[in-house]
């Protein structure tokens, strides 16, 4: 390796990429490690997680919720959340013949909303249901009256563009066999 190549660290200098000062940041300051959190996370949720509206006893929820057998996983989900003062409980399974699973969710338009608002920059694979539940959950903050008009209109609506936007299709028979190219997809 030529020496113009080397990258010489002196002392007390961080391998974290500096993050650019923004002259707009008025009323709010995010550091590099909340924005490595929310990438973070981020990246859980597109792997791990679920957007979906719920429902129990008549009642309708968003939900943000990410299941994993890790508990260090779970863990460190939950203290990014603390710090953004986002309401979250904890969900275990222990399904016959497979391993416990500890999940942890958001349930509420408030948690929700801003838990998806933080990491919707770094969404990849979930962006487009997280659009669909913010524009749910405007729409339903949005409404004073009630009983809310056409809430289950647009409650099965939303369901629907959710299940849809869960399924991708894509067409086995066109994946390029050649290593090291990027997937296309129709």
């Amino acid at each position: 390796m030529s020496g113009a190549n080397k990258t010489v660290l002196s002392a007390g200098t961080s391998l974290e990429p500096e993050v650019p000062k923004c002259d707009n940041l008025q009323d709010w300051k995010i550091s590099s490690g909340e924005i490595v959190d929310n990438a973070w996370l981020a990246g859980i949720i597109d792997g791990e997680g679920s957007i979906t509206l719920a429902h129990s006893c008549n009642r309708i929820y968003a939900r943000l919720c990410i299941e994993n057998t890790d508990p260090r996983m779970i863990q460190r989900i939950s203290r990014i959340l603390e710090r953004q003062n986002i309401k979250f409980c904890y969900g275990y399974t222990n399904r016959e013949n497979k391993r416990e699973t500890l999940m942890i969710m958001t349930t509420g338009f408030g948690s929700t909303q801003k838990a998806l608002q933080m990491v919707l920059p770094y969404l990849t694979a979930k962006t487009e249901q997280a659009v669909c539940l913010l524009r749910f959950i405007a729409w339903r903050q949005s409404i004073t009256t009630r009983p809310v008009p056409k809430y289950a209109e647009e409650t099965e609506k939303t369901r629907e563009e959710l299940y849809k936007l869960k399924r991708v299709d894509f067409n086995i028979q066109r994946l390029s066999r050649a290593a090291s190219k990027t997937l296309i997809l129709d």
